[in-house]
């Protein structure tokens, strides 16, 4: 019979206390994705546009195509330092990001391919997309923490998902819904006056973004933990030969 999962409040719970004791090195790294994050809307307003007389030239488009590059590398940069320190945490911010740069390009490849499958699978039916995007949502952290690499990152994640699918699935969908509920109302609110908009997300993106990716990592050292036990064999009363 399969154990059960800690309940959804008492990984955030967890996931809190992991925060609050190594808020410094979170809320930094938090910081830099939150200011990447705005240069693509910064970038966009500055576009050349009918209503403007700025001709469009190439060197514009390879100005930005350059740019939305370099934007990917440091976000991804930055949500493996995030993993990273979940998963190990008190590390400085250097040993963070000197240790996860060469892995870049691998958490690229994952989640290319866990886009394709789960986009797939949506075109399908929509439930195939559901299905491989639980499957495969530890393959990131898989990357960091076992050393594997594409495929096999990917597979480690799917066996590591068998047998506790519902709970998985179950534990991430409610906290979706519990970050969502916090996030999607003072984002409505402020809808209209769009410069308190972006402070309030970007404030929000400051704790919640963190939060998740902790919570993630919780969800999965607490299915690792679990899958780890060796299952007991039954005992039986019949004598020894």
């Amino acid at each position: 019979m399969n154990q059960k999962l800690l309940p959804v409040g008492e990984l955030i719970k967890q996931s809190w206390e992991l925060f609050k004791a190594n808020f410094k090195t979170f809320f930094v790294i938090a910081l830099l994705l939150t200011v990447v994050s705005v240069i693509p809307s910064l970038a966009s307003r500055s576009f050349p546009s009918a209503e403007t007389d700025a001709p469009l030239t190439p060197w514009t488009g390879v100005g930005f195509l350059v740019g939305a590059i370099i934007v990917v590398f440091i976000s991804l940069w930055g949500e493996l330092a995030l993993l990273s320190e979940a998963l190990t945490p008190g590390q400085s911010l250097g040993n963070l990001f000197s240790s996860t740069v060469d892995k870049i390009g691998a958490v690229l490849f994952i989640s290319f391919m866990v886009g394709l499958i789960v986009i797939a699978g949506i075109i399908l039916l929509i439930i195939p997309g559901i299905i491989f995007s639980i499957w495969y949502a530890f393959a990131p952290i898989i990357l960091l923490d076992e050393k594997l690499r594409g495929w096999e990152a990917l597979k480690s994640s799917r066996e590591l998902v068998k047998g506790f699918f519902g709970q998985v699935f179950s534990r991430l969908f409610a906290a979706a819904i519990i970050f969502g509920a916090i996030y999607i109302p003072l984002t409505i609110i402020f809808k209209q006056n769009p410069v308190v908009n972006d402070i309030v997300t970007g404030i929000l993106s400051l704790f919640l973004g963190p939060l998740f990716v902790i919570y993630e990592v919780m969800l999965y050292k607490n299915l690792k933990e679990i899958k780890s036990v060796p299952q007991e064999i039954p005992q039986t009363n019949e004598p020894q030969a």
